[in-house]
Protein backbone atom coordinates (compact mmCIF):
# COMPACT_ATOMS: atom_id res chain seq x y z
CA UNK A 1 0.00 0.00 0.00
CA UNK A 2 1.39 3.40 -1.02
CA UNK A 3 0.63 6.15 1.45
CA UNK A 4 1.14 9.89 1.53
CA UNK A 5 1.44 11.92 4.71
CA UNK A 6 2.39 15.43 5.73
CA UNK A 7 6.11 14.77 5.28
CA UNK A 8 6.07 12.18 2.51
CA UNK A 9 4.30 14.20 -0.16
CA UNK A 10 5.14 11.93 -3.10
CA UNK A 11 5.73 8.25 -3.71
CA UNK A 12 6.85 6.36 -6.78
CA UNK A 13 4.57 3.76 -8.34
CA UNK A 14 6.01 0.63 -9.95
CA UNK A 15 5.08 0.60 -13.62
CA UNK A 16 4.39 -3.14 -13.66
CA UNK A 17 2.12 -2.84 -10.63
CA UNK A 18 0.26 0.10 -12.16
CA UNK A 19 -0.24 -1.84 -15.38
CA UNK A 20 -1.51 -4.82 -13.38
CA UNK A 21 -3.91 -2.56 -11.47
CA UNK A 22 -5.32 -1.11 -14.71
CA UNK A 23 -5.81 -4.57 -16.20
CA UNK A 24 -7.53 -5.91 -13.08
CA UNK A 25 -9.88 -2.93 -12.94
CA UNK A 26 -10.57 -2.58 -16.65
CA UNK A 27 -14.25 -3.46 -16.19
CA UNK A 28 -14.71 -0.69 -13.61
CA UNK A 29 -12.78 1.78 -15.79
CA UNK A 30 -15.06 1.00 -18.74
CA UNK A 31 -18.11 1.45 -16.51
CA UNK A 32 -16.85 4.82 -15.21
CA UNK A 33 -16.22 5.97 -18.80
CA UNK A 34 -19.77 4.99 -19.78
CA UNK A 35 -21.25 6.74 -16.75
CA UNK A 36 -19.20 9.83 -17.60
CA UNK A 37 -20.83 10.00 -21.05
CA UNK A 38 -24.25 9.70 -19.44
CA UNK A 39 -23.32 12.45 -16.96
CA UNK A 40 -22.29 14.77 -19.81
CA UNK A 41 -25.60 14.22 -21.59
CA UNK A 42 -27.60 14.74 -18.39
CA UNK A 43 -25.76 18.00 -17.69
CA UNK A 44 -26.52 19.25 -21.21
CA UNK A 45 -30.20 18.37 -20.79
CA UNK A 46 -30.36 20.08 -17.41
CA UNK A 47 -28.76 23.26 -18.74
CA UNK A 48 -31.19 23.23 -21.68
CA UNK A 49 -34.17 22.98 -19.29
CA UNK A 50 -32.80 25.81 -17.16
CA UNK A 51 -32.38 28.01 -20.25
CA UNK A 52 -35.89 27.21 -21.49
CA UNK A 53 -37.42 28.31 -18.18
CA UNK A 54 -35.15 31.26 -17.49
CA UNK A 55 -37.98 33.50 -16.17
CA UNK A 56 -38.58 31.15 -13.26
CA UNK A 57 -35.11 31.52 -11.71
CA UNK A 58 -33.78 34.14 -9.32
CA UNK A 59 -30.14 35.33 -9.25
CA UNK A 60 -29.62 33.08 -6.21
CA UNK A 61 -30.92 30.11 -8.25
CA UNK A 62 -28.46 30.87 -11.05
CA UNK A 63 -25.60 31.00 -8.54
CA UNK A 64 -26.53 27.49 -7.37
CA UNK A 65 -26.74 26.27 -10.99
CA UNK A 66 -23.31 27.77 -11.73
CA UNK A 67 -21.64 26.08 -8.74
CA UNK A 68 -23.30 22.77 -9.64
CA UNK A 69 -22.09 23.09 -13.25
CA UNK A 70 -18.54 23.83 -12.15
CA UNK A 71 -18.48 20.83 -9.80
CA UNK A 72 -19.89 18.37 -12.33
CA UNK A 73 -17.64 19.71 -15.11
CA UNK A 74 -14.58 19.09 -12.92
CA UNK A 75 -15.67 15.48 -12.45
CA UNK A 76 -16.18 15.03 -16.20
CA UNK A 77 -12.78 16.53 -17.05
CA UNK A 78 -11.04 14.47 -14.39
CA UNK A 79 -12.42 11.21 -15.81
CA UNK A 80 -11.46 12.30 -19.34
CA UNK A 81 -7.89 13.04 -18.21
CA UNK A 82 -7.75 9.74 -16.37
CA UNK A 83 -8.75 7.91 -19.56
CA UNK A 84 -6.11 9.77 -21.58
CA UNK A 85 -3.51 8.78 -18.98
CA UNK A 86 -4.59 5.13 -19.06
CA UNK A 87 -4.68 5.01 -22.88
CA UNK A 88 -1.19 6.52 -23.18
CA UNK A 89 0.19 4.23 -20.51
CA UNK A 90 -1.32 1.13 -22.08
CA UNK A 91 -0.10 2.12 -25.55
CA UNK A 92 3.62 2.42 -24.95
CA UNK A 93 4.49 2.83 -21.25
CA UNK A 94 5.18 6.49 -22.04
CA UNK A 95 6.89 7.23 -18.71
CA UNK A 96 9.95 6.00 -16.85
CA UNK A 97 8.54 7.11 -13.49
CA UNK A 98 4.98 7.53 -12.23
CA UNK A 99 4.53 9.60 -9.06
CA UNK A 100 1.54 9.94 -6.79
CA UNK A 101 1.73 13.29 -5.01
CA UNK A 102 -0.28 15.96 -3.28
CA UNK A 103 -1.99 18.69 -5.27
CA UNK A 104 -1.17 22.35 -4.64
CA UNK A 105 -3.55 22.46 -1.67
CA UNK A 106 -1.62 19.64 0.06
CA UNK A 107 -4.94 17.95 0.81
CA UNK A 108 -4.45 14.20 1.48
CA UNK A 109 -7.81 13.60 -0.22
CA UNK A 110 -6.61 15.32 -3.39
CA UNK A 111 -3.69 13.55 -5.04
CA UNK A 112 -2.43 13.64 -8.62
CA UNK A 113 -0.51 11.27 -10.85
CA UNK A 114 2.58 12.67 -12.53
CA UNK A 115 4.64 10.96 -15.21
CA UNK A 116 8.31 11.60 -15.94
CA UNK A 117 10.68 10.60 -18.71
CA UNK A 118 14.29 10.24 -17.59
CA UNK A 119 15.82 10.27 -21.06
CA UNK A 120 15.28 13.45 -23.07
CA UNK A 121 17.58 12.38 -25.92
CA UNK A 122 16.06 13.51 -29.21
CA UNK A 123 12.65 14.15 -27.62
CA UNK A 124 12.91 17.96 -27.36
CA UNK A 125 14.72 18.35 -30.68
CA UNK A 126 12.13 16.12 -32.36
CA UNK A 127 8.95 17.45 -30.73
CA UNK A 128 9.79 21.08 -29.87
CA UNK A 129 12.93 22.64 -31.34
CA UNK A 130 12.25 21.79 -34.97
CA UNK A 131 9.19 24.07 -35.00
CA UNK A 132 11.15 27.17 -33.95
CA UNK A 133 14.16 29.19 -34.96
CA UNK A 134 17.29 28.39 -32.93
CA UNK A 135 16.34 28.59 -29.25
CA UNK A 136 18.06 30.88 -26.74
CA UNK A 137 18.33 29.75 -23.11
CA UNK A 138 19.20 32.28 -20.42
CA UNK A 139 19.81 31.77 -16.73
CA UNK A 140 22.16 32.62 -13.90
CA UNK A 141 22.95 29.01 -12.98
CA UNK A 142 22.64 27.03 -16.21
CA UNK A 143 26.22 25.79 -16.15
CA UNK A 144 27.78 24.05 -13.17
CA UNK A 145 31.24 24.21 -14.78
CA UNK A 146 32.78 24.91 -18.17
CA UNK A 147 33.21 21.20 -18.85
CA UNK A 148 29.87 19.98 -17.52
CA UNK A 149 27.67 18.06 -19.95
CA UNK A 150 24.73 18.16 -17.55
CA UNK A 151 22.69 21.05 -18.95
CA UNK A 152 23.21 19.88 -22.55
CA UNK A 153 21.78 16.48 -21.63
CA UNK A 154 18.85 17.99 -19.75
CA UNK A 155 17.91 20.28 -22.64
CA UNK A 156 18.62 17.70 -25.38
CA UNK A 157 21.28 19.91 -26.99
CA UNK A 158 24.29 18.96 -29.08
CA UNK A 159 27.31 20.60 -27.48
CA UNK A 160 29.14 20.82 -30.82
CA UNK A 161 26.53 23.06 -32.45
CA UNK A 162 25.45 25.02 -29.36
CA UNK A 163 27.06 28.37 -28.61
CA UNK A 164 27.57 29.40 -24.98
CA UNK A 165 28.20 32.95 -23.78
CA UNK A 166 28.95 33.99 -20.19
CA UNK A 167 28.01 37.57 -19.32
CA UNK A 168 29.70 39.44 -16.48
CA UNK A 169 27.58 39.85 -13.36
CA UNK A 170 26.56 43.36 -12.31
CA UNK A 171 27.03 42.44 -8.64
CA UNK A 172 30.15 43.38 -6.69
CA UNK A 173 30.51 40.03 -4.87
CA UNK A 174 33.64 41.08 -3.00
CA UNK A 175 31.74 43.87 -1.21
CA UNK A 176 28.08 42.90 -1.37
CA UNK A 177 28.28 39.33 -0.08
CA UNK A 178 30.26 37.19 2.32
CA UNK A 179 30.06 33.38 2.24
CA UNK A 180 30.76 31.45 5.44
CA UNK A 181 31.10 27.66 5.65
CA UNK A 182 30.93 25.65 8.85
CA UNK A 183 33.72 23.09 9.26
CA UNK A 184 31.82 21.19 11.96
CA UNK A 185 28.68 19.16 11.17
CA UNK A 186 27.24 16.33 13.28
CA UNK A 187 26.31 13.18 11.38
CA UNK A 188 23.92 11.78 10.37
CA UNK A 189 21.86 14.74 9.18
CA UNK A 190 18.48 13.41 10.34
CA UNK A 191 15.37 15.02 11.83
CA UNK A 192 15.41 12.43 14.63
CA UNK A 193 19.09 12.97 15.47
CA UNK A 194 18.88 15.18 18.58
CA UNK A 195 22.52 16.31 18.25
CA UNK A 196 22.01 17.41 14.65
CA UNK A 197 18.72 19.20 15.38
CA UNK A 198 20.36 21.00 18.32
CA UNK A 199 23.37 21.92 16.15
CA UNK A 200 21.14 23.50 13.48
CA UNK A 201 18.86 25.23 15.99
CA UNK A 202 21.73 26.67 18.04
CA UNK A 203 23.64 27.71 14.90
CA UNK A 204 20.62 29.53 13.43
CA UNK A 205 19.95 31.27 16.77
CA UNK A 206 23.61 32.30 17.21
CA UNK A 207 24.01 33.58 13.64
CA UNK A 208 20.72 35.48 13.78
CA UNK A 209 21.38 37.07 17.17
CA UNK A 210 24.91 38.14 16.23
CA UNK A 211 23.13 40.77 14.11
CA UNK A 212 19.33 40.31 13.70
CA UNK A 213 18.27 40.80 10.09
CA UNK A 214 15.58 39.25 7.82
CA UNK A 215 16.84 35.68 7.39
CA UNK A 216 15.94 32.81 5.06
CA UNK A 217 17.01 29.33 6.22
CA UNK A 218 16.85 26.68 3.49
CA UNK A 219 16.20 22.99 4.21
CA UNK A 220 15.82 19.83 2.14
CA UNK A 221 13.37 18.17 4.55
CA UNK A 222 10.01 19.25 6.00
CA UNK A 223 10.51 16.81 8.87
CA UNK A 224 13.79 18.48 9.79
CA UNK A 225 12.13 21.90 9.57
CA UNK A 226 9.49 20.79 12.06
CA UNK A 227 12.10 19.51 14.52
CA UNK A 228 14.26 22.64 14.25
CA UNK A 229 11.24 24.98 14.40
CA UNK A 230 10.00 23.56 17.70
CA UNK A 231 13.53 23.52 19.11
CA UNK A 232 14.00 27.22 18.30
CA UNK A 233 10.60 28.08 19.80
CA UNK A 234 11.58 26.38 23.06
CA UNK A 235 14.71 28.55 23.22
CA UNK A 236 12.58 31.67 22.65
CA UNK A 237 15.53 33.61 21.23
CA UNK A 238 14.09 34.38 17.78
CA UNK A 239 11.09 36.73 18.04
CA UNK A 240 9.44 36.05 14.67
CA UNK A 241 9.84 32.69 12.91
CA UNK A 242 7.80 31.13 10.10
CA UNK A 243 8.17 27.62 8.71
CA UNK A 244 7.17 25.65 5.61
CA UNK A 245 4.48 23.10 6.39
CA UNK A 246 3.63 24.85 9.67
CA UNK A 247 2.93 28.56 9.12
CA UNK A 248 0.69 28.30 6.07
CA UNK A 249 1.24 28.43 2.32
CA UNK A 250 4.41 29.81 0.75
CA UNK A 251 2.55 32.97 -0.32
CA UNK A 252 1.22 33.50 3.22
CA UNK A 253 4.66 33.00 4.77
CA UNK A 254 6.29 35.48 2.36
CA UNK A 255 3.59 38.06 3.09
CA UNK A 256 4.06 37.69 6.88
CA UNK A 257 7.83 37.78 6.40
CA UNK A 258 7.68 41.13 4.62
CA UNK A 259 5.34 42.63 7.23
CA UNK A 260 7.51 41.69 10.24
CA UNK A 261 10.67 43.23 11.66
CA UNK A 262 13.74 41.01 11.28
CA UNK A 263 11.86 37.72 10.78
CA UNK A 264 13.20 34.24 10.04
CA UNK A 265 11.82 31.76 7.51
CA UNK A 266 12.59 28.06 7.69
CA UNK A 267 11.86 27.13 4.08
CA UNK A 268 12.02 24.13 1.77
CA UNK A 269 11.11 23.26 -1.82
CA UNK A 270 9.88 26.46 -3.52
CA UNK A 271 11.92 28.75 -1.26
CA UNK A 272 15.11 27.60 -3.01
CA UNK A 273 14.19 29.34 -6.28
CA UNK A 274 11.80 31.70 -7.99
CA UNK A 275 11.08 34.03 -5.07
CA UNK A 276 12.05 37.67 -4.80
CA UNK A 277 11.89 39.86 -1.73
CA UNK A 278 11.65 43.68 -1.68
CA UNK A 279 14.72 45.63 -2.69
CA UNK A 280 17.48 45.48 -0.05
CA UNK A 281 15.28 43.51 2.40
CA UNK A 282 16.61 39.95 2.75
CA UNK A 283 20.04 40.13 4.40
CA UNK A 284 20.95 36.59 5.43
CA UNK A 285 20.60 33.16 3.81
CA UNK A 286 21.48 30.07 5.83
CA UNK A 287 21.73 26.77 3.94
CA UNK A 288 21.48 23.86 6.33
CA UNK A 289 22.59 21.13 3.95
CA UNK A 290 23.88 20.73 0.40
CA UNK A 291 20.77 20.07 -1.71
CA UNK A 292 21.40 16.47 -2.73
CA UNK A 293 18.22 14.47 -3.24
CA UNK A 294 17.61 11.86 -0.54
CA UNK A 295 18.46 8.32 -1.68
CA UNK A 296 14.87 7.32 -0.83
CA UNK A 297 13.45 9.94 -3.20
CA UNK A 298 11.52 8.00 -5.89
CA UNK A 299 12.84 10.14 -8.75
CA UNK A 300 16.42 9.91 -7.50
CA UNK A 301 16.13 6.12 -7.17
CA UNK A 302 14.68 5.71 -10.66
CA UNK A 303 17.25 8.05 -12.22
CA UNK A 304 20.17 6.29 -10.51
CA UNK A 305 18.92 2.93 -11.78
CA UNK A 306 18.53 4.33 -15.29
CA UNK A 307 22.01 5.90 -15.36
CA UNK A 308 23.67 2.72 -14.10
CA UNK A 309 22.06 0.83 -16.98
CA UNK A 310 23.56 3.46 -19.28
CA UNK A 311 27.00 2.75 -17.72
CA UNK A 312 27.12 6.20 -16.14
CA UNK A 313 27.96 7.26 -12.61
CA UNK A 314 24.70 8.66 -11.13
CA UNK A 315 26.53 10.93 -8.71
CA UNK A 316 28.96 12.49 -11.18
CA UNK A 317 26.62 12.73 -14.16
CA UNK A 318 23.47 13.90 -12.36
CA UNK A 319 23.37 14.21 -8.55
CA UNK A 320 26.38 16.51 -8.20
CA UNK A 321 25.65 18.96 -11.07
CA UNK A 322 21.98 19.08 -10.03
CA UNK A 323 22.99 19.87 -6.44
CA UNK A 324 25.38 22.60 -7.67
CA UNK A 325 22.60 24.22 -9.68
CA UNK A 326 20.14 24.03 -6.76
CA UNK A 327 22.73 25.40 -4.33
CA UNK A 328 23.44 28.37 -6.58
CA UNK A 329 19.69 28.94 -6.94
CA UNK A 330 19.35 29.05 -3.17
CA UNK A 331 22.30 31.42 -2.80
CA UNK A 332 20.81 33.55 -5.55
CA UNK A 333 17.90 34.55 -3.26
CA UNK A 334 20.21 37.08 -1.55
CA UNK A 335 21.39 39.42 -4.31
CA UNK A 336 18.50 40.41 -6.57
CA UNK A 337 19.18 44.14 -6.95
CA UNK A 338 22.35 46.17 -7.38
CA UNK A 339 22.17 47.67 -3.88
CA UNK A 340 21.44 44.37 -2.06
CA UNK A 341 24.01 42.98 0.37
CA UNK A 342 24.23 40.26 3.00
CA UNK A 343 25.75 37.00 4.15
CA UNK A 344 25.34 33.37 3.19
CA UNK A 345 26.14 30.62 5.68
CA UNK A 346 26.40 26.95 4.71
CA UNK A 347 26.15 24.60 7.70
CA UNK A 348 27.59 21.60 5.84
CA UNK A 349 31.26 20.76 6.22
CA UNK A 350 31.22 18.46 3.18
CA UNK A 351 31.93 21.59 1.18
CA UNK A 352 35.44 21.64 2.69
CA UNK A 353 35.98 17.98 3.65
CA UNK A 354 34.90 16.12 0.49
CA UNK A 355 36.73 16.18 -2.82
CA UNK A 356 33.59 17.15 -4.72
CA UNK A 357 33.41 20.24 -2.49
CA UNK A 358 36.20 21.75 -4.58
CA UNK A 359 34.06 21.47 -7.71
CA UNK A 360 31.14 23.11 -5.92
CA UNK A 361 33.31 25.99 -4.70
CA UNK A 362 34.64 26.53 -8.24
CA UNK A 363 31.07 27.11 -9.43
CA UNK A 364 30.81 30.26 -7.26
CA UNK A 365 31.82 33.70 -8.48
CA UNK A 366 35.63 33.99 -8.06
CA UNK A 367 35.26 37.38 -6.34
CA UNK A 368 33.14 35.92 -3.56
CA UNK A 369 34.84 35.99 -0.14
CA UNK A 370 34.69 32.58 1.56
CA UNK A 371 35.32 32.14 5.29
CA UNK A 372 35.64 28.68 6.89
CA UNK A 373 35.36 28.05 10.62
CA UNK A 374 33.24 26.96 13.56
CA UNK A 375 29.97 28.66 14.50
CA UNK A 376 31.68 31.00 16.96
CA UNK A 377 33.98 32.27 14.20
CA UNK A 378 31.06 32.50 11.75
CA UNK A 379 28.96 34.61 14.13
CA UNK A 380 31.89 37.02 14.59
CA UNK A 381 32.37 37.32 10.83
CA UNK A 382 28.62 37.83 10.39
CA UNK A 383 28.54 40.66 12.93
CA UNK A 384 31.67 42.27 11.49
CA UNK A 385 30.20 42.30 7.98
CA UNK A 386 26.93 43.98 8.99
CA UNK A 387 28.64 46.40 11.36
CA UNK A 388 30.88 47.52 8.50
CA UNK A 389 27.85 48.05 6.25
CA UNK A 390 26.13 50.16 8.88
CA UNK A 391 29.30 52.20 9.37
CA UNK A 392 29.44 52.79 5.61
CA UNK A 393 25.93 54.26 5.76
CA UNK A 394 27.02 56.70 8.44
CA UNK A 395 29.95 58.01 6.40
Amino acid sequence: MKRLNQHRSEVGLRLDKLKEFIELNQQQITKITSLNSILQNQLKSLNFEIAQNSKRWTPADYEIFLKFNEHVTKIIKFIEQLNIFIDNFAANNFADVILMKYGLDHDPNNVILESLQLDSTNSLSKDIYKYFKPAIFTGAVLFTSKKSQFIYNQLDLNRNNTRMKRLKSNFDYANQMKLMVSNQTPMPESFDNDDYVKYLSDSIIDIYNSHPVPTLVLFNSLQLIESVYHNILINNKVPHIFASGISGSQEKIIRKFQETKNPVILGANGFWEGIDFPNNYLKSVIITRLPFAAPSNPIAKARSSYLRKEKKNPFISYALPKAIMDLNQGMGRLLRHENDYGTITILDNRLVTRKYGEQILRSFNPDLKIITGDIENITKENKTFFDSKENDKLL
